[in-house]
């Protein structure tokens, strides 16, 4: 996969099809889809797939990612009951690829682990999907997008559709930026003890009673606590305890309080 250097006018052209069919998207929701159909005409491929997440590694948990050539969503609920923890495009070379290139098919990959090689043979090859393509886009405030392609020819995707999806996704993500009403969580910035402590905070518990909770210091809530104010732009505990009730998963309340 190289870069955008020797793409032609009929590669642009599938690139300004695509970005002229989400540009008018009024939310997350309706972008994603724009971009799977478009994506999907503009490739000739089988099925695209757009995963978000609030990292590459997190997308693959998006429990509601836009697909296409899967009408019965037989697939997708497959792969979202059984394979989406053992994907050949979650594994560390393919992440490193990701993150290196922006995209990667399965051909370029060393031979997996012994979960994700069940995955290409069990899920990928089982369905009838040789041509496994995935490329990947920042969409601001620590989230990403996921864009896989799919067909049973192997050569559905090839050096030079690599090269122009990519490219397609460097605009994508400037795109994505503008959304309307796109509000990315700012909460994604903390660390995972940063967030408990927050979390805490939301529902009315003091320093104290925080630190006693974590088995911490107060002084360490306090670090923890200016450390959040400052990763997530709040003005005040009010501000920050408001934003963490608004944003806090009801699974992990319900999961904290038993």
């Amino acid at each position: 996969m190289t870069g955008a250097a020797g793409l032609g006018a009929r590669d642009y052209e599938r690139v300004f099809a695509v970005l002229e069919a989400c540009e008018d998207a009024a939310d997350l929701g309706q972008f994603r889809h724009a971009v799977v159909d478009a994506v999907q005409h503009a490739f000739g491929v089988q099925g695209v797939t757009f995963f978000t997440g609030d990292s590459v590694a997190d997308a693959f948990r998006d429990a509601a990612p836009a697909t296409t050539g899967d009408p019965s969503g037989e697939i997708l609920d497959d792969y979202l009951r059984s394979w989406n923890t053992s994907d050949v495009f979650a594994t560390p070379a393919a992440l490193q690829r990701l993150q290196d290139t922006g995209g990667v098919c399965l051909d370029e990959l060393p031979p997996p682990p012994e979960a994700a090689a069940r995955y290409v043979e069990q899920f990928l090859h089982r369905a009838g999907l040789q041509s496994c393509n995935a490329f990947t886009f920042s969409m601001g405030s620590h989230r990403h997008g996921l864009v896989g392609l799919f067909d049973p020819d192997p050569a559905a995707v090839c050096a030079r559709d690599a090269s122009t999806m990519r490219l397609l996704c460097r605009q994508l993500r400037v795109v994505s930026r503008a959304l309307p009403g796109f509000q990315p969580n700012p909460l994604a910035t903390l660390t995972n003890r940063q967030r408990e402590v927050v979390v805490l905070l939301s529902r009315g518990l003091t320093n104290a009673r925080i630190a006693a909770e974590l088995v911490l210091t107060e002084d360490t809530v306090k670090k923890y606590v200016s450390r959040a104010l400052d990763s997530t732009g709040c003005r005040s505990r009010t501000e920050l305890a408001l934003l963490a009730a608004h944003r806090e998963d009801p699974r992990e309340t319900r999961h904290n309080r038993r």
